[in-house]
């Protein structure tokens, strides 16, 4: 019973797209849910990693350990809520965009409000949090960041590159192509901890489009897939615009240009004056400095503006670890105790 799903059919979607579109969540409660139901929990909503479903649920209750702790009575009184992230080109990234519909308006405006109905959640109540590694953490920041008035905080852990000028270690405003660097060597996309190359972007994206129907990564269900989907406009052939050319890797400027809309840094560079009070109190990201996907340089930039910033100048918690990898410190448990503290201060 400390389980519960929700499925609702999403008119957004439904409309966009022009037949039914549903969209599901799981829902974790605190042990004394059913001694007061008529209180209103802190609520967290969890963004999986990269193409992760609602059903993570079920592996986290199967870990005798978690199970037991959560089962304790001083264990954090919070709703946890489980987001499917699955789209026509795979991960959504919970936000709007002209090739997955609006998906941050059914999310926030119908799948949200139906999972506060059913566990009784009070709206005004200022404790509905989010919190994600690695897409999940560009997803709970950057949801954060659009509706920064609807969520009261976020705990972000790896983000995906959260500014485009340092998408990896790729400009793609200014480079010429993902391929290479500017010295001409081959631009790596993954590293171990100790910080050797062990995936070139060049082979990571051919990879993608040996696994997609069109023999490019549009619609290959991996990472740029995504990405692309996400951030990009739609073609004149109804799939996603190309980004970068699949083969050459030689970057299309008039479309990077669009991705702007995504690039949470200059999104906040832009709108600071009426976001950042707003936002004051609510970002929590950590981050490790040998990030396995170079996640780190985009988090880094991203504290220098915050760093920077006045009228208000940002209370963000941006931590660092060093030598350590991608979601190398993510814990449920560290993150739901940080809500409950949290929300513990609400008055």
């Amino acid at each position: 019973p400390f389980v519960k799903v929700v499925r609702i059919k999403s008119k957004y979607l439904s409309d966009y797209f022009g037949k039914p579109k549903y969209l599901k969540a799981a829902v974790l409660l605190p042990y004394s849910f059913f001694d007061h139901p008529e209180k209103t929990y802190p609520i967290c909503y969890r963004a999986p990693g990269l193409n992760g479903r609602y059903d993570q649920v079920n592996g986290m209750i199967a870990n005798k350990e978690f199970a037991n702790w959560w089962f304790r009575k001083d264990a954090p009184q919070v709703i946890y809520v489980f987001l499917d992230s699955q789209g026509p080109y795979g991960d959504t990234y919970q936000v709007d965009s002209e090739n997955n519909g609006p998906c941050g308006k059914a999310l926030t405006e119908e799948l949200i409000p139906a999972i506060e109905e059913v566990v009784h959640y009070e709206p005004n109540s200022k404790k509905r949090y989010l919190a994600g590694k690695s897409t999940g953490g560009w997803v709970s920041f950057g949801l954060q960041v659009l509706y920064s008035d609807f969520f009261d905080g976020c705990w972000s852990y790896s983000p995906d590159p959260v500014e485009f000028e340092h998408y990896g270690l790729i400009d793609i405003y200014h480079d010429s192509t993902i391929f290479y660097n500017r010295w001409g060597y081959l631009q790596p996309g993954r590293r171990t901890i100790n910080g050797e190359p062990t995936l070139s972007m060049k082979d990571w994206i051919h990879g993608e489009n040996v696994n997609s129907r069109t023999n490019d990564y549009r619609v290959s269900g991996g990472q740029f897939g995504a990405y692309n989907a996400v951030f990009g406009p739609k073609g004149v052939d109804g799939l996603p615009s190309l980004m970068f050319d699949p083969k050459t890797g030689v970057i299309d400027h008039a479309i990077a240009k669009q991705w702007e809309a995504y690039d949470l840094k200059k999104v906040l560079e832009k709108n600071w004056s009426t976001l950042g009070p707003k936002l004051q109190g609510k970002i929590w990201i950590w981050m490790g400095d040998m990030d396995g996907l170079y996640s780190n340089v985009a988090t880094r930039y991203l504290q220098r503006f915050l760093d920077k910033t006045s009228n208000p100048k940002s209370d963000a918690i941006i931590r660092f670890t060093a030598m350590a990898g991608h979601t190398q410190e993510w814990s449920d448990k560290a993150v739901l105790e940080m809500v409950a503290a949290k929300a513990a201060l609400v008055k």
